[in-house]
């Protein structure tokens, strides 16, 4: 028997499951998760709403993915861009002040940093930062810990505040009349932040 219509089907189910995803990060992005209509991201899907639920048990399952394919956009970015022959310290600050470019943008905003933990639930959530970017700069800072490069600071802290300050100066980006202006002083802000905990290892 030939397998050609089972792989048709197979690739009609990705580019559904493909398409709904993309339909909701616009939704959830916009609207937030309380405000987004399943049957509408369905239609802007092309799909139908039990296509919908053939892929996602429900709207938080749905939303879980949309958050987990822009943690995993951002990791790749950055680990992309990440300069060829930047040491342990250059780094950090570039993961740090990049990731704040690319998450501080309102539909990425709204999920990632807004909505995330409230909806996927705290414990969840932090189990799927630890995945991707938030988990690799928390290796990163035990790294410069252990190299004695952190002042004797606790990794894990150092990791907690920088989170906090991404969160509150995506806010602030994504609120400004001028948001590129203040990426750029966000951005200096955490590098000075980050210097005060950073010492040479000797």
């Amino acid at each position: 028997m030939s397998s050609h219509p089972v792989n048709r089907r197979d690739g009609a189910a990705a580019a559904t499951r493909k398409a709904v995803i993309a339909a909701a990060r616009v939704a959830f992005g916009t609207h937030g998760f309380a405000n987004a209509s399943l049957a509408r991201i369905a239609a802007e899907a092309n799909a139908t709403t039990g296509a919908l639920y053939h892929h996602f048990a429900d709207k938080k399952a749905l939303f879980t993915a949309v958050a987990e394919e822009i943690e995993a956009e951002l990791l790749a970015a950055i680990v992309r861009k990440l300069p060829a022959k930047a040491d342990l310290w250059g780094t950090v600050v570039y993961a740090v002040t990049e990731t704040l470019a690319l998450a501080a943008r309102p539909g990425i905003a709204n999920v990632i940093f807004r909505e995330a933990s409230n909806v996927i639930g705290p414990s969840a959530w932090r189990e799927i930062e630890l995945r991707y970017g938030y988990g690799r700069l928390s290796a990163l800072l035990r790294r410069l810990a252990e190299t004695g490069q952190l002042g004797g600071h606790d990794p894990d802290i150092v990791a907690s505040l920088i989170l906090g300050a991404w969160i509150q100066t995506a806010e602030a980006i994504v609120a400004s009349p001028t948001p590129k202006r203040t990426l750029r002083r966000a951005q200096a802000a955490i590098v000075a932040m980050l210097s005060g905990f950073r010492t040479d290892g000797s």
